[in-house]
């Protein structure tokens, strides 16, 4: 079973090429919600306020309030739901003036993702198995799939079975952190870094600093 709730249509090559079988997945991840177009939560229905604070679920687009939806997983950057060009206070369509569009961002392209599969691999059926190919909003995706998003309880389990598996695939432990001895930077390291991989390299170049190589 399919565990993304996103829609793919697969376009198949020559069926007469006697070369191994690909196809080109196009995989429409689900809609950004509107702030404005809910007022309760999608799971315990409870209303909005000043403290009971509005959150999206990054794969299915859907609010919940910080109870509902206070899990985080890594999700497949063809199944992250992007944050509208607009920004987060995006308006919906409904309450935009002379403007003909059925989607909550200005640029709806951003949805789809196109990704590569061989029969070998499954095809449309193995997501994990896909090579990503381009989208306009690949680079966002590829960025926020390394890191856990916040997910309501729904999507969590549905993602349960995958994050080994993506943590060994996406995920910031398994990047490579270059290291530059030679680099100017190692000279500028900044007493404030805002990711792991930041610190290994202040660290990195500190013990050069002290230990230069020969």
């Amino acid at each position: 079973e399919n565990v993304y709730p996103s829609q793919t249509k697969t376009f198949e090559n020559d069926p007469l090429e006697e070369q191994p079988q690909e196809s080109t997945v196009a995989t429409l991840s689900s809609p950004w919600t509107a702030d404005m177009s809910q007022h309760s939560c999608t799971e315990c229905h409870s209303m909005f306020n000043n403290f009971n604070r509005r959150h999206h679920c990054r794969m299915c687009g859907n609010i919940f309030c910080n109870n509902c939806s206070n899990q985080r997983a890594l999700i497949p950057p063809t199944s992250i739901v992007l944050v509208p060009k607009g920004g987060k206070k995006a308006l919906p369509p409904e309450f935009r003036v002379q403007e003909a569009s059925f989607s909550p961002d200005e640029d709806p392209d951003r949805m789809l993702t196109y990704t590569a599969a061989s029969a070998a691999s499954g095809g449309a059926g193995n997501n994990n198995q896909e090579e990503l190919l381009y989208g306009k909003g690949l680079e966002e995706r590829t960025k926020l799939a390394r890191e856990p998003l916040r997910v309501c309880h729904q999507c969590h389990g549905q993602l349960a079975e995958v994050q080994e598996e993506l943590r060994n695939s996406n995920s910031n432990a398994m990047r490579f952190n270059h290291i530059d001895p030679t680099d100017p930077r190692r000279l500028l390291n900044s007493p404030l870094a805002f990711t792991l991989g930041h610190e290994i390299r202040k660290a990195a170049y500190t013990l050069n600093n002290l230990l230069p190589l020969p």
